[in-house]
């Protein structure tokens, strides 16, 4: 702390004046208090309140309580002192006796010297307290005035070593900026250097780049050339070959036209045919079950008839699907079947009414054809019932 208080000269004139004015304040304290004078002639008589007797107390001389001050503990708190009021004087009745007066005035001179030994002894105490309260006054004071030099010296403290960081901390800022420049610079020099030696590179490799050029330019106009005239002789050929082949295809694609029409024609004689007999079947079938209705037989009804009809197409439409191999271009084309299955599920009869490409038709065929046999319908009665079945 010494070492703190000799680099701050001011907080330690300071400290030595705060000491010294407690010093002062420690002497001005040891002045006594003056004693009331009081007239010793006057007599003096003590009342005691109703019912009680006066204290018997022991007459200390003034000089003997002067001489011997009372002493208290240091950590006494004494309470607030009352205003010592001196007790009411009552001026005795005049008795002629003369011993009687003489033993009042003795009683009363020894009341007044208790009276006064009080006072005293009760200055004294408030004397003693007064000094030990500015004392301790002084003492805080002085902690006072200490802690706060302390706390200034450790601000100072606090604001150099701040200062230092910060010096620390610009410093190697400074460092860091100034290695960053350099590393920028000779970054910067070699960037040049690899740039200058790439340019001289570039400019090599042009130069040979045009020649190499030049050379295989001669090359590809002599071989393009050669090229060509091969190209011209093998496009002859080429040309010859094509119209042979077209010539040959042509006459195929009119003969599978002709084929294509032919059959359809027949498909639709077929179809034409298979319709009139399936209506004949039809009307034969509600005649059949009109007799049944009216004659009271247990055969199936129409509407049973009908309905094992769509579920038996199903399942032939779904088997037939199950084994079709649909060609990639499909879309919008369809076919109608017209088929009459014969027990126990071969085709009787078949006709197909085709929109669609001659692989989308011949595939639809192919798949149901490979379907036979198919599955059995509800009812017996249906074999002879030609069933329509369209497929997309």
């Amino acid at each position: 702390m010494f070492k703190e208080l000799l680099k701050n000269p001011k907080a330690l004139i300071w400290a030595l004046v705060i000491h010294l004015l407690i010093i002062a304040l420690l002497l001005l304290s040891f002045k006594f208090t003056d004693r009331p004078s009081v007239d010793s002639s006057l007599p003096v008589q003590m009342v005691a309140p109703d019912g009680l007797p006066l204290p018997e107390e022991k007459v200390i001389p003034a000089a003997q309580s002067a001489a011997q001050p009372v002493t208290l503990p240091e950590t006494a708190t004494l309470p607030p002192t009352p205003p010592v009021t001196p007790p009411a004087v009552k001026q005795p009745p005049v008795e002629p006796e003369t011993s009687s007066a003489a033993e009042k005035a003795s009683e009363a001179a020894e009341a007044e010297a208790r009276r006064q030994a009080l006072a005293d002894k009760r200055a004294q105490e408030i004397a003693e307290a007064k000094k030990r309260e500015r004392v301790a006054e002084a003492k805080r004071a002085a902690a006072e005035a200490e802690r706060k030099a302390e706390a200034k010296t450790d601000a100072r403290r606090d604001a150099v070593a701040e200062d230092k960081r910060r010096e620390a901390e610009r410093q190697k800022a400074a460092a860091a900026a100034k290695a960053k420049a350099e590393a920028a610079a000779e970054a910067k020099e070699k960037a040049a250097a690899a740039s200058a030696k790439e340019k001289s590179a570039a400019i090599a490799r042009e130069k040979a780049e045009a020649a190499a050029k030049e050379k295989s330019e001669a090359l590809a106009r002599k071989q393009a050339e050669e090229d060509k005239a091969r190209a011209a002789l093998d496009a002859d050929r080429q040309l010859a070959a094509d119209r042979e082949r077209w010539k040959a295809a042509e006459t195929k694609r009119k003969a599978a036209e002709a084929d294509a029409e032919r059959q359809l024609a027949e498909d639709r004689e077929r179809w034409k045919a298979a319709e009139a007999k399936r209506k004949a079947a039809e009307a034969e079938a509600a005649r059949r079950s009109a007799t049944a209705s009216s004659g009271g037989a247990g055969g199936p009804s129409a509407r049973d008839l009908g309905s094992a009809r769509s579920a038996w197409a199903s399942a032939i439409k779904r088997k037939v699907r199950g084994n079709w191999r649909q060609p990639s271009e499909r879309f919008g084309m369809s076919g109608t079947a017209r088929l009459k299955v014969n027990p126990p599920g071969v085709i009787g009869r078949f006709t197909l009414n085709c929109n669609g490409s001659p692989a989308f038709c011949n595939s639809l065929k192919a798949a149901i054809h490979g379907s036979d046999p198919f599955p059995k319908p509800q009812y017996t009665e249906l074999y002879n019932d030609t069933l329509v079945i369209t497929f997309e």
